[in-house]
């Protein structure tokens, strides 16, 4: 009887094991994604915002020029 004890104990112990290790994949699993959406979002706000100041430079020289 005691070693069908340890047995379930064992079990649960390696159940709950899984469990832990699982959540901590998932989570790490959804920072990366996050992280790369965010970066990806960032890079194509860059990419707008120096088109705009390349705009501006111009448009702020060919004033002075006038």
């Amino acid at each position: 009887m005691l070693k069908r004890r340890k047995s379930g104990f064992v079990l649960a112990e390696a159940l709950i094991s899984l469990l832990l290790i699982s959540t901590a994949i998932t989570f790490e699993y959804e920072q990366v994604r996050n992280f790369k959406q965010q970066d990806a979002r960032l890079k194509i706000e860059y990419q707008h915002v120096s088109a705009q100041r390349a705009t501006a430079i111009k448009s702020w020289h060919d004033y002075v020029e006038k």
